[in-house]
């Protein structure tokens, strides 16, 4: 089966991915992988295909900025919504489509994956610990960037703060192998 992978370039993105990715690949799946060339220059050793779809992390920012120049003026609170819609919402998405509809058509996958995680806390919630409290994520230019860290609170977002892998990894393999 040929299965596209398709990440923002932001590594936060593409480091929850790559379990999966390792997975299928190791049970003879073609495995490729669309997104920014930064996030797929950290994809070299992994056995993907790397697919460059879409702006890198820094050219990403550099358009969220030039559009939305008070951004920064935004509080905390406000922020993070606000980059959300705008950056992934306007930004990523708008960028990628051309080369990710290109993608489509010359590589022809079987089955494309976005994100599966949140697609399961849906179908299958019992998989996942909940809290309530606040995401932060390192938006510094570190080793750490992308980063997330829960931040307890009595209110705020519900969040997942664990997931049952093995039990998860069964059932998105269940679904794409058709067992």
């Amino acid at each position: 089966m040929r299965l596209l992978v398709v990440t923002p370039p932001q590594f936060g993105h593409v480091r929850p991915a790559l379990p999966l990715a390792r997975a299928l690949a190791a049970a003879r799946h073609r495995v490729a992988w669309a997104s920014g060339a930064d996030a797929l220059s950290r994809l070299a050793d992994e056995p993907v295909e790397a697919i460059v779809c879409g702006p890198t992390s820094a050219q990403a920012r550099e358009r969220l900025h030039a559009c939305w120049p008070d951004l920064d003026r935004l509080t905390p609170r406000e922020h993070g919504p606000a980059m959300r819609h705008r950056l992934f919402g306007e930004v990523v998405v708008a960028a990628m489509a051309p080369a990710l509809e290109r993608c489509l058509d010359d590589w022809r996958p079987d089955a494309v994956l976005h994100d599966p995680l949140a697609l399961a806390a849906l179908l299958q919630p019992s998989l996942f610990t909940f809290v309530t409290g606040e995401a932060v994520v390192d938006t510094s230019d570190g080793e750490q960037r992308g980063q997330t860290t829960l931040q307890h609170a009595a209110t705020g977002c519900r969040i997942a703060a664990s997931v049952n892998g093995p039990r998860f990894r069964s059932l998105f393999l269940s679904r794409v192998m058709g067992d």
